[in-house]
């Protein structure tokens, strides 16, 4: 007698037959710890926001974690990987990222027509974008923000997050690209 895929019996037996990875080792795995602190930095932040625990994520996190303050597009974190001998494909890469920033971990702009990812700040970021000669300033201001968040409010909103782009063009003077 031979069994169907459809068959119940069928679905047991593949079912015993195969075989789950192992768990994620916990905080009292001491290898883990003192091998790769900052995997499980990185694990830890990934739990904490609720995403699953692959290894592209692992690498990507840990890549912006070791350098912080740095923009990055998903070509240039994948050059990083490759130097730090890490395989990862192009898409996983761009697949962590757009992960990565849906969670709120890494934020992202554009820099010279190309997306750049960088480590979340707690403070959202504001740009000014000069309209005569493309140049952009990204900064963090407390009292702006504080600002923001106190007119949201008094609009009867509840702010989950902000994106600040001011345009204009930068006065004529030393550092102005376009005098």
């Amino acid at each position: 007698m031979s069994l169907s895929p459809a068959d119940p019996r069928s679905f047991q037996t593949i079912r015993s037959t195969t075989t789950r990875p192992p768990a994620p080792a916990g905080d009292d795995d001491p290898d883990l710890r003192q091998v790769e602190p900052r995997l499980v930095r990185a694990r830890d932040i990934l739990c904490r926001v609720g995403l699953r625990i692959t290894l592209p994520r692992l690498r990507v996190l840990t890549l912006f974690l070791d350098s912080p303050r740095k923009a990055l597009s998903a070509d240039a974190v994948m050059r990083r990987l490759i130097e730090r001998g890490d395989k990862a494909s192009l898409s996983s890469v761009y697949s962590s990222l757009r992960q990565l920033e849906e969670a709120g971990l890494l934020a992202s702009r554009f820099d010279d027509g190309r997306r750049v990812y960088e480590e979340a700040g707690s403070l959202p970021q504001a740009r000014i974008v000069c309209l005569a000669s493309g140049e952009e300033r990204v900064f963090q201001d407390a009292a702006l923000d504080a600002l923001i968040r106190r007119i949201v409010r008094e609009q009867g909103f509840d702010v989950s997050g902000y994106k600040l782009l001011v345009e204009g063009v930068s006065n004529p003077g030393p550092g102005c690209r376009h005098s």
